[in-house]
């Protein structure tokens, strides 16, 4: 879990966190969109950045113009 939350002077927030790194703790984190940033482990950043990298290339590919709306799921 979460051992402890520091604010800086900015009004940033850092967490110490001892979790599984898998999935769910990725998904977990891109779930925050860019309102986060994995600090440490690389391993996890890595990890985060590769999977919205991924994301990202899904929707380049697509060949819309900006004022064409997105289709719904």
């Amino acid at each position: 879990g979460i051992d402890n939350v520091r604010e800086d002077s900015k009004g940033n927030l850092t967490a110490n966190a001892t979790l599984p790194c898998d999935e769910i703790l990725i998904s977990k984190i891109l779930g925050f969109g860019g309102s986060i940033r994995v600090l440490q482990p690389q391993k996890v950043a890595d990890a985060v950045r590769n999977k919205a990298e991924t994301i990202f290339s899904l929707y380049a590919k697509e060949k819309r113009s900006p004022s064409e709306p997105l289709q719904s799921l």
